[in-house]
């Protein structure tokens, strides 16, 4: 009987050999844009927006521990959506502009 730590070590090298065939060809599907493009805000916030309700939570203490669960959630999801339409997609534009003023020259 192989080892387990052998088993795991071959699988581990199957899923990063198999990577670059999965982003070929996923790479155009538009769920799999969406999700990347939510997938970045959520990474630069989800901790502040955790340490900010455990510490509102640990002063007030009236839910229970799943709803708190939910709060982050719904507070992370709004957080997402202001950061997408107020600073992500504004920026986007001023780059499209800059892009098409320095290839038009």
């Amino acid at each position: 009987m192989l080892n387990l730590s052998i088993v795991n070590f071959v699988i581990l090298i199957l899923i990063a050999y198999s990577l670059p065939i999965i982003f070929i060809k996923f790479k155009s599907k538009k769920l799999d844009r969406w999700i990347g493009e939510f997938s970045y805000p959520i990474y630069i916030c989800h901790v502040f927006i955790i340490i900010t309700v455990n510490v509102f939570y640990s002063k007030y203490n009236f839910v229970s521990q799943n709803f708190l669960s939910f709060i982050i959630l719904i507070c992370n999801l709004i957080f997402l959506f202001f950061s997408i339409k107020f600073i992500s997609e504004p920026i986007e534009k001023i780059r499209h502009k800059r892009t098409l003023k320095l290839n038009s020259k």
